[in-house]
């Protein structure tokens, strides 16, 4: 009969530190990516965000371009 226990994987291997060679110019090329996706991440999901603050915004009950034509009682 099986156990329904789960069984704890050994991931330590994943702590270890993973190194290989790199040239400054490689490493710099890397960067660059990554510094560019993170930008273009940031700018897109910036966006998302104000378009649904700006959908959720509730209308303004006082329009400042409306004309007052009579006197507020």
């Amino acid at each position: 009969m099986p156990s329904t226990a789960h069984t704890i994987m050994n991931l330590d291997y994943l702590l270890e530190p993973f190194f290989c060679e790199l040239s400054d110019e490689a490493a710099a090329q890397i960067a660059d990516i990554l510094m560019q996706l993170a930008l273009h991440f940031e700018n897109t999901r910036l966006s998302q965000i104000q378009r649904y603050h700006e959908a959720m915004r509730p209308l303004p009950a006082y329009n400042p371009n409306q004309l007052e034509l009579f006197d507020s009682f």
